[in-house]
């Protein structure tokens, strides 16, 4: 991670001096207890400094097990900072698609099939723990099982998006997981918790709602938790509103005291702001702000899809959208899409000719090509070594796996980018890079 600077690393009752390499010199003359005592703190917190690195991320090398350099099965799930049984690190509770030879057809992924029905939808898909200290590529560790269809508890069935929120009050990780089959009641989603970040997760039940992709939130001002979601319908409640744009709809809704359902009565944002094409959303604040992160629908779409955003002063809104600038990806305009296929190069769209859901094939128009050749999944947030929050965007790039169709999704990589900001607090457009930088604070300290 990058050094500190000399000031940052003094602390109260440092040595000062108004050349700073003489300091610890002339520090060397003071013969007080209390100043030698200052002396050892300010050598102290410079090791600390100087331990720290400068850490590149990647999105040219696949991100690979410490151990053994294989590349990690890990997608559509959140990466987030606990103090955990080892001490401080990055969590990822993160969908594992399996290899698609496990399932016994190695052309369930054809290159020229219909994506969104063939592929991901495994009875074998699991969640698994990931950790690192430092969110370099190779720095991974598989550390369990989080969800395994058939154990714990969990209901078979067909597993594909996973969130974690830690509530503080009952001091469980409690884990939701989206599932395209029925698990109970015509639910969409399973929930489990458990008392560590490793699990084993313990399934609880369904929280009692049907619906798409999803992010889950929890908000350091009350401790509340969220949820937001794509098309979802809490299942007691009214029907909402759809987009009056037609397409998808994306809503807030404030959960339960213990992160396994939602508030009675249903407390929710009503049908956010924005493009009407959009799912695999997330939700985050920074300085006082809420941002409602609108990812661009596509079903495994190669090319990616487009990013966008809303803001507001409150988890649950109002939320204004910009127009001008609120979508952050300059290579897909998400507003012209007439449907979720279009993602892609003037031409032929990703569906394949003659296939579902238009026999005569599907042509793309090429309003939509994404800069970060990916579908959004998740803002990482970590603390840097300038004692701030940095912010990266990460996407999920399908059927980009070096090894399909045998490793098709398991190996997909993902596009991870720098999430800035103006001074305003609006997002600058994403930035395709194959490297970048992070400075990291020391999580030692």
């Amino acid at each position: 991670m990058a050094r500190r600077g000399r000031r940052a690393a003094r602390g109260p009752g440092c040595c000062q001096s108004s050349v700073a390499d003489e300091a610890p010199a002339r520090c060397l003359y003071r013969h007080s207890s209390a100043m030698i005592f200052s002396l050892l703190l300010c050598t102290t917190a410079a090791a600390s400094a100087e331990r720290i690195e400068p850490v590149v991320i990647s999105n040219v090398v696949p991100r690979t097990e410490a151990s053994s350099g294989k590349i990690i099965d890990a997608h559509d799930g959140s990466i987030q900072l606990f103090d955990g049984p080892r001490g401080k690190e990055f969590f990822g509770h993160l969908m594992g698609y399996g290899y698609n030879l496990a399932t016994g057809d190695p052309e369930d992924c054809p290159e020229n099939g219909h994506w969104c029905v063939n592929c991901g939808r495994h009875l074998n898909n699991t969640v698994g723990v990931w950790t690192s200290t430092t969110l370099a590529p190779g720095s991974w560790v598989h550390r369990a099982q989080a969800m395994v269809p058939g154990q714990g508890g969990w209901p078979l069935g067909e597993y594909y998006r996973s969130h974690l929120l830690y509530n503080p009050e009952t001091k469980r990780y409690v884990l939701w997981v989206q599932s395209s089959t029925v698990l109970e009641h015509g639910e969409s989603f399973g929930v489990g918790s458990s008392t560590s970040p490793d699990g084993p997760f313990q399934y609880e039940g369904v929280p009692g709602v049907s619906g798409g992709d999803f992010g889950l939130f929890r908000d350091d001002t009350d401790g509340a938790g969220y949820m937001i979601c794509t098309n979802c319908h809490v299942h007691g409640a009214a029907a909402p509103k759809p987009n009056t744009k037609g397409g998808r709809t994306m809503i807030i809704f404030r959960l339960n005291d213990n992160f396994t359902g939602f508030a009675s009565p249903v407390s929710s944002s009503g049908v956010l702001p924005g493009p009407a094409l959009v799912e695999a959303p997330d939700l985050f604040e920074r300085k006082g702000v809420y941002y409602a992160m609108l990812g661009g629908c596509t079903c495994f779409g190669k090319y990616g899809s487009g990013a966008a955003y809303a803001t507001a002063k409150h988890p649950l809104g109002p939320y204004s959208y910009d127009h001008a600038r609120g979508q952050i990806d300059p290579g897909c305009n998400i507003s012209a899409m007439p449907s979720c296929y279009d993602a892609g190069p003037k031409g032929p769209s990703q569906v394949s000719h003659g296939t579902w859901p238009d026999p005569s094939g599907q042509q793309a128009s090429g309003n939509c090509q994404p800069v970060t050749q990916a579908q959004q999944n998740y803002m990482v947030q970590y603390p840097t070594s300038k004692n701030e929050t940095g912010y990266i965007w990460t996407g999920d790039k399908w059927q980009s796996a070096p090894d399909k169709p045998t490793a098709l999704f398991a190996h997909d990589f993902q596009t991870w980018l720098p999430l800035e900001f103006d001074s305003s607090g609006a997002i600058l457009p994403l930035r395709y890079v194959d490297n970048f930088t992070i400075h990291l604070a020391d999580l030692a300290v």
